[in-house]
């Protein structure tokens, strides 16, 4: 696996992994303590120690998940039928809906979400709050299809599907 491209690639060495209780995994985010995994298959969200991959509980996903994001007190999940569900992860119980974002990619950047949108090959900056649209930027140039969003704390990641490549915007 390489990740980068160019003049900047990579190397890494894997510390630890263990099988994803889906065998079609769909978005995984970290809450600090947990791991947050979503699969297609089984359509659930699942909650896993870090250090045994251990499945600590689990509940249904309110649709088909496509990716999903921990803001600090709440999932996101971005599903196939266009909607990002706000979920309160003790419970499942989904808290909020928004509606009109084809996602592949949901991250939080510390105030807002940040969504790929599959319609405007946009990455949209998305209020917590109603769901409104704030702001949009373009995908990477010649890029159609986006997988993983990510954010570092001061640059949004990127992964496209259209070459295997990571981006930092």
């Amino acid at each position: 696996v390489v990740w980068g491209s160019g003049s900047n690639i990579y190397n890494y060495v894997t510390i630890r992994s263990f099988s994803h209780p889906d065998n079609d995994p769909q978005g995984l985010a970290w809450d600090g303590t947990y791991l947050w995994a979503a699969g297609s298959n089984q359509k659930k969200i699942f909650k896993i120690d870090p250090i045994t991959g251990t499945v600590l509980t689990s509940f249904p996903a309110p649709g088909n998940p496509r990716d999903l994001a921990y803001d600090g007190t709440y999932l996101w999940l971005a599903t196939d039928h266009w909607i990002l569900h706000k979920i309160n992860p003790a419970t499942g119980e989904v808290l909020t809906a928004f509606t009109g974002f084809r996602a592949g990619g949901i991250t939080w950047d510390g105030s807002y979400l940040r969504v790929t949108n599959r319609n405007t090959c946009t990455i949209d900056k998305i209020n917590p709050s109603n769901g409104s649209l704030i702001s949009s930027i373009p995908y990477p140039s010649g890029i159609v299809s986006v997988s993983g969003l990510a954010w570092d704390g001061n640059n949004l990641w990127v992964g496209a599907w259209d070459n295997d490549t990571i981006y930092r915007v």
